[in-house]
């Protein structure tokens, strides 16, 4: 991952070669953990218009307390945009996690207009008529499986160009209603709940 941010970087520079110094259309700094401790000040007293890091150091920085790190995000506040390079890499168990890092980011810098861009080399927008629906339905198509239960996701298929919103709903609908479920108490243990009314985390 910090190769591939180092390589970017060296990439970007070369966009800046040759403007007078303090006359750059834009700033870029790397922040993903391989910085000395002035660079990383340097970096939160003046805040660069691309900041260039990984998911991993993203994480980090959104859950500790140390002073130059918080000052970092705080400069981030609005941001407009978030690229995700290497975008065929955030399947499974990743995909799900890194989903789940930019609601968290979204969230803390409210930026609710945030632009989510991924790039990818091994990863086309053309070619085949319909390829781009094909590839997005194959993305989905695991998600909905580990979610839905077979006969609910049985008929949501075969799908014919884009999912519709009914058949989304219907894919999810199982799993809303299982977290919905009010839960049991210990064996062996009585009450007088109300079949509405959640149990105490913990009990199954």
């Amino acid at each position: 991952m910090n190769a591939l941010a180092n390589s970017q970087l060296e990439e970007l520079d070369k966009f800046l070669h040759g403007y007078p110094e303090g006359q750059e259309p834009f700033s870029v700094a790397r922040y993903t953990g391989q910085e000395s401790a002035t660079e990383r000040k340097q970096i939160a007293d003046n805040p660069p218009d691309i900041l260039l890091t990984n998911f991993m150091m993203l994480e980090l920085i959104l859950t500790r307390f140390e002073d130059v790190d918080r000052r970092v995000v705080e400069h981030c506040q609005g941001l407009e945009f978030l690229v995700l390079d290497e975008l065929h890499t955030y399947r499974g168990r990743q995909g799900a996690d890194v989903a789940m890092l930019v609601r968290r980011l979204r969230e803390r810098l409210q930026a609710d207009k945030l632009v989510c861009i991924g790039t990818s080399a091994t990863m086309s927008s053309t070619g085949t008529r319909g390829r781009p629906q094909q590839d997005r339905r194959r993305c989905r198509q695991p998600a909905l499986r580990h979610h839905a239960s077979p006969s609910t996701t049985s008929s949501a298929r075969p799908w014919s160009g884009s999912p519709t919103p009914a058949q989304d709903i219907a894919a999810v609908k199982p799993l809303a209603e299982a977290c919905a479920a009010p839960r049991r108490p210990p064996v062996g243990q009585t009450s007088t709940r109300s079949a509405t009314t959640p149990w105490p985390s913990g009990w199954n």
